[in-house]
């Protein structure tokens, strides 16, 4: 069942045409604003708001998983756990940073070091809110999994809001927690499908370093575990050179989704 759904929600991101997507996140994207308006009505603190906002859905959610799953109706427990799923992995920015970041660069011949460093962490940010977190506790937790991907989603699109700042802030604190098991997953896999040794070792001397947050750990991972031929000291670069780069770092990705499809695909034989 957690083949047939990872399967479905990744064909359903490429497939799904502009439209559709704007149609499916528009009920998560209501919901968020009612809530906030309430908020601002009622006086309603930043962290009643977000319990309730992420909360009250997975209520609703739970109760029709667990009465399906009595049911033994298995063929219906993974419908509705599509239902959750799709507008979550539907709402993206992915590939869009690479084609961006080609139309931003092109109008200069060479690019600073400090530029490629911004888009390679918001490259690796947008794979871990997009990708990578939910498709690991579906991974971990199947069906179940799915509610805490609901509880994700409804942080992540709060965190994305300007209108009440004091819920963005409390949004991105609990993404730090949400995002912290997902991003030793992803170093220890770009340690199987990149430089193994040197990713290793970067991952056994920081994976207890609560300094660090999991953003700038895949960031810094990635770029041991992907072989750039760019000096360290190279400060202006030629943008052919940089976006090169990044599309390795992009390929870097794939290959981590594709290493889990395939381990899902072995843990059923």
């Amino acid at each position: 069942m957690k083949l047939m759904m990872v399967l479905l929600v990744l064909a359903s991101r490429e497939l799904l045409s502009v439209q559709w997507r704007d149609l499916l996140i528009m009920p998560q994207y209501w919901w968020r604003d009612t809530w906030l308006k309430l908020a601002e009505k009622h006086q309603i603190s930043a962290s009643a708001t977000l319990l309730l906002l992420a909360f009250l859905p997975v209520l609703a959610f739970a109760a029709i998983l667990f009465a399906l799953k009595q049911n033994y109706a298995s063929g219906w427990q993974l419908l509705w756990a599509a239902v959750i799923l799709v507008p979550v992995f539907v709402d993206r920015q992915l590939p869009s940073i690479l084609a961006t970041y080609r139309e931003q660069w092109s109008k200069d011949s060479r690019i600073s070091k400090q530029e490629f460093d911004v888009a390679r962490r918001q490259l690796f940010e947008t794979h871990i809110k997009e990708l990578f977190a939910p498709l690991f506790w579906v991974f971990l937790l199947g069906a179940w999994g799915v509610l805490l991907v609901s509880i994700y989603y409804s942080c992540r699109i709060c965190a994305q809001q300007t209108q009440n700042q004091l819920l963005s802030d409390l949004a991105h604190r609990a993404l730090w927690y949400l995002n912290w098991l997902p991003s030793q997953a992803v170093v220890l896999s770009f340690a199987l499908v990149g430089q193994f040794m040197p990713t290793w070792r970067y991952y056994l001397a920081h994976w207890t370093d609560t300094n660090i947050d999991p953003y700038q750990m895949v960031d810094a991972a990635a770029n041991i575990a992907e072989v750039t031929d760019v000096p360290e000291n190279a400060q202006y670069v030629d943008n052919i050179v940089w976006l090169s780069h990044l599309a390795s770092y992009e390929s870097l990705c794939l290959r981590v989704v594709m290493l889990w499809v395939i381990l899902l695909v072995i843990q059923l034989i």
